[in-house]
């Protein structure tokens, strides 16, 4: 079972942040562009969470292009899915380095979701990630800044490894994909209101459920009306009404 990914963040501090783009995802592309990473990408567009998209014509060189690192910066939560050829990417790395130095700056959510590889080659980088790095260092051994930066990028791989994620192989990737996206709305309807406004809306929420107590109410007739009346704040109701049902033991006739 995939263990919940460790927020990392501080709500007071975060609430006032302004954000461009719900989910970042840094995925090496050959490896899951067309497996796992897509299927990600459109289970978050139809939950109506903005995530950014990474052009497949963005040229890739040397340095980060700037519209992907204001991607970044204005991103609240990032995922980071790892596979076995994520660290012999240079940009895959630069990505994940410039992640970390978001959340240093501005508290962040890191999902980190394991793909085809064990999460302990990726905390240890042993194996296939130590190959990666062994041609990196050969490449850049003369060059002391790059040396630095390669060892910036391995600080990045253990920080990141370290937080509890999603270790899906060798299972069901629709499942896998269902569970994660559900966690990233739990999180994003948690970071994207004050506490007020939260206690606000389940108030609302549980009045509509009180005036239509009596009658033979469907749960997703329930979620559409209460959407309705908060103006299309579906994926919050149902975050809400997840936590309201459990205290009022609403039956969720589906």
């Amino acid at each position: 079972m995939a263990s919940n990914a460790i927020i990392q963040h501080d709500s007071s501090s975060s609430s006032h942040a302004t954000h461009t783009y719900d989910v970042f995802v840094s995925f090496h592309g050959v490896d899951t562009r067309n497996t796992f990473t897509d299927f990600l990408f459109n289970s978050l567009r139809t939950k109506d969470i903005n995530v950014f998209k990474e052009d497949k014509d963005l040229k890739r060189g040397e340095s980060i292009a700037p519209k992907l690192l204001q991607a970044i910066q204005a991103s609240r939560l990032f995922i980071v899915v790892f596979s076995q050829n994520y660290a012999s990417s240079t940009w895959c790395l630069r990505e994940l380095a410039e992640i970390c130095n978001c959340r240093e700056t501005s508290p962040s959510v890191i999902i980190p979701i394991f793909y085809d590889v064990d999460p302990s080659v990726v905390r240890k980088q042993s194996g296939c990630y130590e190959k990666a790095f062994a041609e990196h260092e050969k490449r850049f051994g003369e060059d002391e800044v790059k040396m630095e930066e390669v060892q910036r990028w391995r600080q990045a791989l253990t920080q990141v490894a370290n937080i509890s994620g999603w270790d899906i192989r060798n299972k069901s990737q629709c499942e896998q994909i269902e569970k994660i996206v559900q966690e990233i709305i739990n999180i994003l309807c948690s970071k994207r209101l004050p506490k007020e406004e939260l206690v606000r809306i389940g108030g609302t929420i549980t009045e509509i459920f009180s005036e239509r107590f009596d009658q033979k109410y469907k749960f997703p007739d329930f979620i559409d009306d209460a959407s309705k009346i908060l103006k299309g704040k579906k994926n919050l109701v149902k975050y809400l009404v997840g936590r309201i049902t459990s205290k009022i033991n609403f039956k969720k006739n589906n």
